[in-house]
Formats: C-alpha cells, structure tokens, sequence
C-alpha cells in the first residue's frame, strides 16, 4: 500500500507508475492523478509551446523544411506497406 501524494488515499502498489528516480521505484501520485495532473500541465503551456515552436520553425526554415520532407516521405513508405 502507498498513499497518493495528490489524493491522500492509501492505494495498491501497482495504482502507481513505475520510476527508477525515486527511493520505492514508483511515483508519488497514483496513475489516474498524474493523468490529471499532466491534462492540466498541458492546457497551462499548451499557447507558451506553440509559440515556441512557430518561433523556431521560422528561425530554422531550412532544418524544418527538411525535416517536413523526411517526414512525409516516411508516412509514404508506411502508407504503401
């Protein structure tokens, strides 16, 4: 048993994701709360990374056209197959 960091309820071990950082090797919130948790994390930087993306494609035009084209043209190869 462990108790959710998040949820202060005591769960089975395997409610817990698996770390190989932490002292037992599983995380401190069960998985249905760090689901939780990572949703909102999500729409909290969600505009901040798109920004930080367009910012570096138009930065990097060349290296994203580039790799624009690998991509699509592995998604090809795995259409055909």
């Amino acid at each position: 048993m462990k108790t959710c960091k998040y949820c202060n309820v005591d769960k089975d071990i395997l409610e817990f994701n698996y770390s190989n950082k932490t002292l037992n090797k599983h995380k401190p919130y069960c998985k249905s709360c760090e689901s939780e948790l990572n949703k909102k994390r999500y729409l909290q930087t969600r505009a901040e990374r798109l920004e930080s993306t367009k910012t570096w494609q138009q930065a990097n035009k060349e290296k994203y056209l580039q790799y624009q084209k690998k991509y699509n043209e592995y998604r090809k190869t795995r259409q055909q197959n």
